[in-house]
């Protein structure tokens, strides 16, 4: 329960990074709070005004299903995370510059990859379909749900006119939910006039303990490691590279694991001779349990792994002037159908105390058309130092998304919060 309210008042170090920058307006801390949060959700061809609507359980009607329908291509993808954190550093001045950490974070993603006709199958029905076959196979859906203890030491030297600090984590994976689907292969002929549906299929589904809520249990267990490496020049120019949460979560035995190899289905209807003196033997063939032996899932309860959304960061601050600097970084998650996203920030401080970033990024699960429909999305970051060891930060890399929701793709925010005694 304490880790749900976290989640709710708290956001993710993932996109602040530039709230560290007013680390060197104090040249000795004992103890560092932080606490932050990152939501944001992001498509390569479902519109912000698509998503909301879906999210809020309003109606999507015909023009909005077109709007996106025009625009799909061969393969699509959906994605978001909703990440929180607690971290708590204890800052040692000793000659060895070593720093111990404790993070306590509630971690969601959830990733989709789909064909274009397993959209419209699903929002159109078929009739599209007649005399054709739908392709919905390659397609997947994943989601996970988890919290994570992680502990870890960071060490910070100087040598040669340049400082590097090298941070370390180990960290307990105690997990939620997860739920994964892969339909391989899918496909669904529509008779022209309707007379019969041929449908061939190869999936399998995975659902982690649902006899019990995840809000109060947990039914997986992992590990994980994550570190982080930095370079910076007496100018204030660092180079950093990062690992995050590389690691799993093995769920226990009351997980289902549902598999079906290559089947075939053919529907023909019932033939019904007289529907006024309509009786059951007419349904003796439709007996539930040989349905479901004939073409239903194989199921099993079982364990399975699930690897966890490690990211990959790679970036560059570059000190341009006094009151300007940018950083290029790139960052890229394993195990969650997304593309390398690609962004640059161009930080601006009228002050030590305060800055402003303009951010342009793409990619992730958006794509890389930069210049055609609103692909590219902008953003918008402001820090402040209250002078006291008090520091926030807040922004959102998707503020096109509220100004226009039917051409753009992508909406967020983050913010976070350091308290330096």
């Amino acid at each position: 329960m304490i880790l749900i309210v976290i989640s709710l008042l708290c956001a993710s170090s993932v996109y602040a990074q530039t709230i560290n920058l007013f680390d060197k307006n104090y040249k000795t801390k004992k103890y560092t709070f932080e606490a932050g949060n990152n939501t944001e959700i992001n498509s390569n061809v479902v519109s912000n005004e698509f998503i909301s609507r879906t999210l809020s359980g309003g109606y999507i009607d015909d023009d909005m299903k077109s709007r996106v329908s025009q625009q799909l291509a061969e393969s699509n993808k959906l994605g978001g995370e909703m990440n929180s954190y607690l971290k708590f550093t204890l800052h040692n001045d000793s000659a060895y510059g070593l720093s111990y950490y404790v993070n306590v974070k509630n971690c969601n993603y959830l990733n989709m990859k789909f064909s274009k006709d397993l959209f419209n199958l699903s929002f159109y029905g078929n009739k599209m379909f007649e005399g054709k076959t739908a392709d919905m196979g390659n397609s997947k859906l994943n989601y996970i749900s988890y919290d994570q203890i992680s502990f870890g030491i960071v060490s910070r030297y100087k040598a040669d006119e340049l400082t590097y600090e090298f941070s370390i984590g180990l960290g307990v994976n105690l997990g939620r939910k997860s739920l994964n689907v892969n339909l391989e292969k899918g496909e669904l002929f529509t008779q022209r006039y309707g007379e019969y549906i041929d449908f061939d299929a190869r999936y399998d589904v995975s659902v982690s303990d649902t006899s019990k809520n995840p809000g109060y249990y947990y039914s997986g267990f992992g590990t994980c490691v994550s570190f982080s490496y930095s370079i910076e020049n007496r100018r204030g120019d660092m180079f950093s590279i990062s690992f995050e949460n590389v690691g799993s979560i093995r769920w226990n035995k009351n997980s289902w694991f549902y598999y079906r190899p290559d089947t075939s289905f053919h529907y023909g209807g019932w033939e019904v001779p007289d529907f006024i003196n309509m009786n059951n033997e007419m349904f003796d063939d439709a007996n539930i349990d040989s349905i479901a032996n004939k073409y239903a899932y194989k199921n099993k309860t079982s364990r399975f792994n699930t690897g966890l959304p490690s990211v990959f960061r790679i970036g560059y601050l570059y000190n341009a002037f006094n009151a300007v600097d940018f950083y290029a970084g790139i960052k890229y998650i394993i195990n969650a159908n997304y593309s390398p996203l690609f962004y640059l920030k161009t930080i601006i401080n009228p002050d030590k105390y305060n800055f402003f970033s303009l951010v342009v990024s793409y990619g992730g699960y958006g794509n890389s058309n930069i210049f055609v429909n609103h692909d590219a999305n902008f953003g918008l970051e402001f820090g402040h130092d209250f002078k006291n060891g008090f520091i926030f930060d807040v922004g959102s890399n998707y503020v096109n998304g509220f100004i226009y929701p039917r051409t753009t793709r992508g909406e967020g925010f983050y913010f976070g919060i350091k308290k330096i005694i």
